[in-house]
C-alpha cells in the first residue's frame, strides 16, 4: 500500500525521512491497528544507529509523545470490552 511504498522510497533515498516522521504524527492518531503499526514502524525506524548520538534523546521524546498516551490507555493486558484489533495492538 501507500505507506509501504513510502517506506521503500525512504530506504532508497528518493524521499527524505522527515516525510515519514511527519506522516507518523498524523497516522499515529488513527484507531486502525494497521495504520498505528505503520506509524510506530516509521517513527522508530530512524532510531538506533541511523541517528547521531546527540539526536537520540530527541527521537525518544518524539516517539514517546506520539505513543505514550495510547500505550497507557491500552495497558499490558487486554480488557474484556476491547475488540480484536485493539487487542492486537
Amino acid at each position: 500500500g501507500l505507506l509501504g511504498d513510502l517506506g521503500a522510497l525512504v530506504r532508497s533515498g528518493d524521499v527524505d525521512v522527515s516525510a515519514t516522521l511527519a506522516l507518523s504524527e498524523v497516522v499515529a492518531k488513527e484507531p486502525d491497528r494497521h495504520l498505528a503499526s505503520y506509524a510506530l514502524g516509521f517513527a522508530s525506524s530512524v532510531g538506533g544507529d541511523f541517528l547521531p548520538e546527540a539526536l537520540r534523546p530527541k527521537h525518544q521524546a518524539f516517539v514517546q509523545r506520539l505513543f505514550a498516551a495510547r500505550l497507557e490507555t491500552l495497558g499490558w493486558a487486554p480488557k474484556p470490552s476491547e475488540d480484536e484489533d485493539t487487542r492486537l495492538l
